[in-house]
């Protein structure tokens, strides 16, 4: 039987020639324009994977994504619409990278390359470091990037001579817009889970890293070491006032000491003129200048705490320097003669500004140091009155500052007995009160 030949089936169409990288180039420029003009973002991705397949790129080299990316970057900074254009690439990155179109790989080396030079381009756009923060920020906040990128990406600008393209500022500016771009609170979750990124490190210390936030508006990002370089900075000032304050105090307890200790320090004032009032002499008027200036030159002379520390001090050294009775025991006349020669050496810590009223919360310490000093010698017969009676009449205390050491809770004072101080002072206190009624309101209330 005869036999039959089937037709060859016709063979497949050839497949179109890869385009060549001027065709490449040139479609790439076409999209770039469109997507300037309208801003469409998926209308460019499907655009870029169409052109993907007519492209067909060689392995090993840069994705389609990736040039669109350099090319597009360098025509938006040169750009007439400049900031519209720049937000339409720094928008492209992220869905580039979804879509498979630009890999992470190629836009870390991409910025890393840039910023090489970046100092460079500085010359010709100012904006350049603002320009670029912005990129890696959206590089960032749609996941292209990690956050770590940050932890190498500026170290060779640490001594840039361009201010703004100093590490630290570019470190502020990408984190400021990394915040902005992602919001507060997804800013926060990328800095707390960077890997490989610490800011202090970076910034030479939590401080010059917590002044860097401040400086770039977002402080929230790291809430812990804002408080912690907080509680730090307080303490060291609160330190560096406590050896102010011991400095003075030791000055000011030798210079004392040499004065209560000298011949003469407890004797009766020259008797005044008719009329007139017992005048302070040179020495102790001298010794009240002397403490003054301290107080003010250590800076300290509105702290409450130092007033309180001194009163203490002069008050217990004013009652242990006082000559004794010949049994031993503490000499109300010489204590009173002390406090009326040593006044203004005394009145000048609770009242460093003689146009001030007296600091009563201070003086009240006196009180308190007269307290422990009866207590000590088992509350003599009247001493702690009489010694009241002396503060009072030097005008070293006022009635403030009396009512500050009586109303004072036993439990909030840790000096002892003062239900008993209070039971020696009732009789001084009852005449303070019908003093203080009959005379009016005191001037240094």
């Amino acid at each position: 039987s005869p036999t039959f030949e089937l037709p060859a089936a016709p063979a497949a169409p050839a497949a179109p020639a890869p385009l060549s990288k001027e065709k490449v180039a040139a479609r790439l420029e076409t999209e770039l324009e469109e997507y300037f003009n309208l801003g469409q973002v998926e209308e460019l991705l499907l655009n870029l994977k169409e052109l993907r397949e007519k492209a067909r790129l060689p392995k090993g080299e840069p994705s389609l994504g990736f040039l669109f990316l350099k090319e597009g970057i360098a025509k938006a900074i040169e750009a007439k619409d400049a900031a519209r254009v720049r937000e339409c690439m720094a928008k492209s990155i992220g869905p580039l990278h979804r879509e498979k179109l630009l890999a992470p790989a190629e836009v870390r080396k991409y910025f890393t390359d840039m910023l090489e030079f970046i100092e460079d381009e500085a010359i010709d756009v100012p904006s350049i470091g603002a320009i670029f923060a912005n990129y890696i920020a959206a590089a960032i906040a749609d996941d292209v990037l990690p956050l770590g990128f940050l932890a190498t990406a500026f170290n060779h600008l640490a001594d840039s001579h361009v201010s703004t393209l100093k590490q630290s500022a570019m470190l502020g500016a990408t984190l400021a817009k990394l915040c902005e771009r992602a919001g507060a609170e997804r800013g926060r979750a990328l800095y707390a889970e960077a890997k490989d990124f610490d800011l202090a490190a970076l910034a030479g210390g939590s401080e010059a890293a917590v002044e860097l936030l401040e400086g770039a508006g977002v402080a929230a990002l790291d809430p812990a070491l804002t408080q912690q370089v907080t509680a730090d900075k307080e303490a060291a000032s609160l330190a560096a006032e406590a050896a102010t304050r011991e400095a003075l105090c030791a000055r000011v307890d030798t210079y004392v000491d040499e004065r209560l200790a000298s011949e003469g320090a407890f004797a009766a004032l020259d008797k005044p003129k008719e009329g007139e009032k017992p005048e302070a002499p040179a020495t102790a008027v001298a010794a009240g200048l002397w403490v003054g200036n301290e107080l003010v030159g250590s800076g300290l002379a509105n702290d409450l705490q130092t007033r309180k520390q001194l009163m203490r001090a002069m008050m217990r050294k004013m009652l242990t320097y006082a000559p004794r009775t010949a049994e031993g025991q503490p000499c109300p006349k010489t204590i009173e003669r002390g406090l009326k020669r040593w006044t203004s050496m005394i009145q000048v810590v609770s009242r460093p500004d003689s146009e001030q009223p007296l600091d009563a919360q201070a003086a009240a310490h006196a009180l308190f140091e007269v307290q422990g000093f009866c207590s000590e010698h088992g509350f003599p017969e009247g001493l702690l009155k009489k010694i009241y009676y002396a503060l009072y009449d030097a005008d070293v205390i006022n009635e403030s500052a009396f009512a500050i050491w009586k109303d004072t809770d036993p439990d909030a004072e840790p000096t002892p007995n003062k239900l008993k101080a209070l039971v020696q002072a009732n009789e001084f206190l009852t005449w303070l009160d019908s003093a203080t009624q009959e005379s009016g309101p005191s001037d240094d209330d």
